[in-house]
């Protein structure tokens, strides 16, 4: 759809500055001067809705502790610092958290940066290709040895720790959206009780559950796809999940899908 309409060719300098300067005004909303383009405020009226409508499907934590009739406001800010970083409205908002944690209702609201977070990590795992959960992919090659090999993690796999009880905030919200109980996150936040909170896909679903204290070293794998198996042997300290007892665990709930060999770096 054209927004712009010349009834003879103009300059290819004037041409380029035309559409950089309609570009500005789409995505960062301040150029004053365009403000009587034909169509730019109706098109400018359909992207802020579609940007809000995005921020409460790809965020629905937020969307509940905001509350729907703020998500025309955040997505017009949001939208103002970063615009539309690009084409998929899927992938857009990456940079939510960050933006908003400079925000003033941050400070009266500190959670608020960390909930979003968690709900991004949700959403790129719904968003990841789903990855078939094979027993073959646990085969060690013959003459190999399993401490050579080093855990693959299922798709989407990522861990977010925070001060907050943001695990407990997030899955209340998505349990009852409408009236969501907030009694065990309200206690956590009283008492200073953060979590972290392990994110992965199963099933084409993503999968949300907090981290146990006693396997958060062995998610270090997340951050260090370079080492093996056998070079985390000295990672485990008094009070750790035993690594064969972790591994069989999250084996299980199809955290762990196959072994692998550890990414080389230079």
């Amino acid at each position: 759809m054209s927004t712009v309409a010349m009834s003879s060719p103009a300059p290819k300098d004037d041409a380029l500055s035309s559409q950089q300067r309609l570009l500005h005004a789409l995505r960062d909303h301040r150029d004053e001067t365009m403000n009587g383009a034909s169509g730019l405020v109706v098109y400018r009226r359909n992207m802020a809705a579609n940007a809000a409508r995005v921020l409460g499907i790809s965020f629905p934590t937020l969307r509940g502790l905001v509350g729907e009739p703020a998500l025309p406001a955040l997505a017009m800010g949001y939208l103002r610092a970063h615009g539309r970083e690009v084409f998929d409205w899927g992938q857009w908002g990456e940079a939510l958290a960050s933006w908003l944690a400079e925000q003033p209702v941050a400070r009266q609201y500190p959670y608020l940066a960390d909930c979003a977070r968690l709900d991004w990590l949700i959403h790129l795992a719904e968003r990841s290709a789903p990855q078939a959960f094979m027993a073959d992919a646990f085969a060690v090659p013959a003459g190999g040895s399993l401490l050579r090999l080093a855990p693959d993690f299922a798709a989407g796999a990522a861990c977010l720790d925070s001060a907050f009880p943001i695990v407990s905030i997030c899955r209340a919200h998505r349990q009852n959206p409408t009236a969501p109980d907030l009694s065990i996150a309200r206690h956590r936040l009283l008492h200073g009780e953060g979590e972290s909170a392990l994110v992965w896909q199963r099933g084409g679903m993503a999968v949300l559950r907090a981290v146990e204290p006693p396997e958060r070293v062995w998610l270090r794998f997340l951050d260090s796809p370079q080492v093996s198996i056998g070079d985390t042997l000295d990672w485990q300290r008094a009070g750790d999940a035993p690594f064969e007892q972790w591994l069989d665990h999250s084996i299980r709930e199809q955290l762990i899908v196959g072994l692998r060999s550890p990414t080389i770096t230079e």
